[in-house]
């Protein structure tokens, strides 16, 4: 009687397992699947759409976006709500820094004609 109890309990403990196994794999294979058709979106967004988004009710965001047309560069500091702010020196957090030198220095060869865009 002892031994039936046992293996009735190492039993019930392999369902609770491979249930818990299913659960997790589920969720797992739902937020990919959400996060996949958020990604497709992503093309479509305008720029506008795509500030408004990042900066909506973020009271501590602050993003300067640069522009350079025609030689001449200007830029613009956007914070909460998609509002521009003055163009002060603000501290930013630090982020994936490679993106923006490559940017930069694709831009740069660019503009001396070195490479076709």
């Amino acid at each position: 009687m002892l031994k039936l109890k046992g293996k009735r309990k190492t039993k019930n403990t392999i369902v609770v397992i491979v249930v818990l196994l299913l659960v997790a794999a589920g969720i797992i294979i739902g937020l990919s699947l959400y996060g996949k058709d958020m990604m497709k979106k992503i093309p479509g967004l305008s720029f506008d759409d795509a500030l408004n988004y990042t900066l909506k009710d973020n009271r501590d965001a602050v993003i300067t976006v640069g522009i350079v047309k025609d030689g001449q560069s200007s830029y613009i500091v956007y914070g909460n709500n998609a509002g521009i702010l003055s163009p002060e020196l603000h501290t930013y957090e630090i982020g994936s820094l490679t993106k923006t030198f490559t940017a930069a220095m694709v831009a740069k060869v660019v503009q001396d004609d070195k490479i076709n865009v």
